[in-house]
């Protein structure tokens, strides 16, 4: 399972303590799921790869996952792997 609100909250320092690669890894996971499904960020990807909102509608999931990339450094031009955004912002 992913859950968006962890990432969100732990890139930062998994980053600082030199985990940037499984940081991208798992932006990469997240982001082609949503791409991949057509959907919105949602709070979490269940297993086999389906997207859900364990609320409603959880409004911090969008500026987690944006804190996330910012945190792993998606301006770097190595996060070649992460899917394009397009659609899902």
């Amino acid at each position: 399972m992913f859950w968006t609100r962890d990432l969100g909250f732990s890139a930062p320092a998994l980053v600082r303590v030199g985990e940037r690669d499984r940081v991208r890894a798992s932006l990469a996971y997240a982001l082609g799921v949503w791409s991949r499904r057509g959907t919105h960020v949602t709070t979490t990807i269940n297993y086999g790869d389906r997207p859900a909102d364990v609320f409603p509608y959880g409004v911090d999931s969008l500026p987690l996952i944006l804190a996330a990339l910012r945190a792993a450094g998606a301006e770097d031009p190595r996060v070649q792997e992460v899917p394009s955004t397009k659609g899902l912002l």
